[in-house]
């Protein structure tokens, strides 16, 4: 019997012991100062979640603008090789196989001149790959200037449309396999998107094509190789004779390519 009393009495007192520590806790529960805390800590997870859900979100449209990028520069990237091979290609028809000279591709960098007076260009090539004063600058086989400043990385080119450009040029007229030479006269640059002819007329003959190539080197009735500066449209009128014996010059617009259209060019150097 003394056992049963006792474990009796330990029975009362945990019971009456979790009685007190349940309503205890029920009224901290409810109390006010612990629901200021609960909500406390209930913002503190809430914030926590909400700055991982954003720090997630700026993670992807970062990584989406990595790619983005990357895809653009493997685009331009396919764009300036593809066009460099038909640069090569048409360069490359004009010699043979043993007789290529030496070039260099390059990409245009700067496409106009800080002055509105000048036609100049800047590319990515300089003195560490062989580029010097004087080197010619092509597309395809189609003249685009001359190099007229070198660094070590960049190069400075004066644009066929400079208008301290100046060259001699040979004038042909091709249909199908006949060449007809119809003589020599100078391109000068204009400043703007095409250069003048200066044809003197006292040696002028009548063309009997629609459409001149403008060549400044090689002769291809001696099937020579040669390069062009461009295209021009034959006159549709002569002048009297007063002004034939004067010597005066036709200006001739000289149809080029449009330097805007391209972003790769190809430097002569030696080798």
């Amino acid at each position: 019997m003394g056992i049963i009393s006792k474990n009796s009495n330990k029975i009362k007192f945990y019971s009456s012991f979790f009685f007190i520590t349940g309503i205890s806790l029920a009224l901290l529960l409810v109390s006010p100062s612990f629901q200021h805390y609960r909500l406390k800590v209930f913002n503190l997870f809430a914030s926590f979640s909400s700055n991982t859900i954003k720090l997630s979100q700026q993670d992807q449209q970062s990584e989406i603008e990595t790619l983005r990028n990357q895809v653009a520069y493997l685009s331009l990237s396919l764009i300036q090789k593809e066009e460099q091979i038909k640069s090569l290609s048409g360069f490359r028809e004009q010699f043979s196989a043993d007789r290529i000279p030496s070039i260099v591709p390059a990409s245009i960098l700067v496409r106009r001149d800080i002055s509105p007076n000048r036609r100049t260009l800047v590319i990515d090539k300089g003195s560490i790959n062989s580029i010097k004063m004087g080197s010619a600058v092509f597309f395809g086989h189609s003249l685009l200037g001359r190099v007229i400043e070198v660094s070590p990385h960049t190069s400075r080119v004066m644009h066929i449309t400079d208008p301290a450009f100046r060259v001699k040029v040979t004038l042909i007229g091709f249909s199908g396999d006949k060449i007809k030479d119809y003589g020599e006269a100078v391109c000068a640059g204009q400043n703007h998107s095409y250069c003048s002819l200066n044809l003197l007329e006292k040696n002028y003959q009548k063309w009997d094509h629609k459409e001149i190539s403008v060549l400044v080197s090689g002769k291809p009735s001696e099937d020579l190789p040669w390069f062009t500066l461009g295209t021009v449209t034959a006159p549709d009128y002569v002048q009297d004779k007063e002004s034939l014996d004067a010597g005066n010059f036709w200006n001739l617009k000289v149809n080029i390519i449009d330097i805007d259209q391209i972003r790769t060019v190809l430097v002569l150097v030696e080798p």
